[in-house]
């Protein structure tokens, strides 16, 4: 006697039921690494605003420029933080002066989308990672990186990123903490964020031989400033993990079609 031939119905459930094995083992896993936003205790706005200028010794004059290019991406929420990346590129040139003690500025920083608070001792990692490419003529000397997060009442964290002087790789990279450590004597409160809660300041100092001399600083979609990771790598969004459970999952349910048969 023939075997019926299942109905469409008939093969909607026996799929669901091969697949429950599969989506019991990797559901938990997908879920648990997915972070969400109601995990995040502070949220870190875009970067709404970049400037660059070059500034001679006193009397030497100076120079602003307009943005080459500059980006602004968010980053998954993690550990309490829904954090940003950024990063610009200048080229600098037309130097205002020769000599040395010449600087080079590029300020990012944020105008609105900030919320949230920062409890005290808490540590707001970042990382950044940029190259520098410049003409023969150009002798870096020293460069630093500061960055300033801003509370109500006044409150703020000012730590000095990076400074230093050695250019050999012509790549500068690294990763750090704020912390938040604001307070009155014994008296430590919380980092209430501003609406406009940070800015990111990168200040490099230079000689020229000549005012057709020129600086290029390169933070690009791979690269730039993070601040609220300690890395510049990837984040999955969560979009990413459902799409990879599903395509999980219905793998699964033709293996086990394919050993059936």
């Amino acid at each position: 006697m023939d075997t019926p031939r299942p109905t469409l119905l008939q093969a909607a459930k026996a799929f669901v039921a091969q697949s429950t094995k599969a989506a019991a083992v990797i559901a938990p896993l997908a879920l648990a690494a997915v972070p969400t936003e109601v995990e995040a205790q502070a949220v870190f706005g875009p970067a709404t605003f970049t400037t660059a200028s070059v500034h001679a010794p006193s009397g030497g004059g100076s120079k602003d420029y307009a943005a080459s290019s500059w980006f602004t991406q968010a980053l998954a929420p993690r550990d309490g933080f829904a954090g940003q990346q950024f990063g610009a590129n200048y080229t600098f040139t037309d130097l205002p002066s020769t000599g040395s003690e010449l600087q080079a500025v590029i300020e990012i920083r944020s105008s609105s989308g900030s919320s949230g608070s920062l409890p005290k001792f808490s540590l707001v990692p970042f990382a950044y990672q940029f190259s520098l490419s410049f003409s023969e003529g150009i002798t870096l000397e020293y460069l630093s990186i500061n960055g300033v997060l801003s509370g109500q009442d006044g409150m703020s964290t000012e730590p000095t990123m990076v400074s230093g002087t050695d250019f050999t790789s012509g790549i500068i990279s690294g990763a750090g903490t704020f912390e938040i450590d604001y307070g009155y004597g014994d008296v430590y409160s919380p980092l209430v964020l501003l609406d406009d809660a940070w800015v990111v300041q990168l200040t490099l100092q230079f000689s020229a031989a000549s005012t057709t001399d020129w600086i290029n600083v390169s933070m690009n979609n791979s690269d730039g400033f993070a601040l609220g990771s300690d890395t510049l790598a990837a984040v999955p969004e969560p979009s990413t993990y459902a799409m990879l459970f599903a395509l999980t999952a219905l793998g699964y349910a033709a293996y086990r079609r394919r050993r059936a048969a």
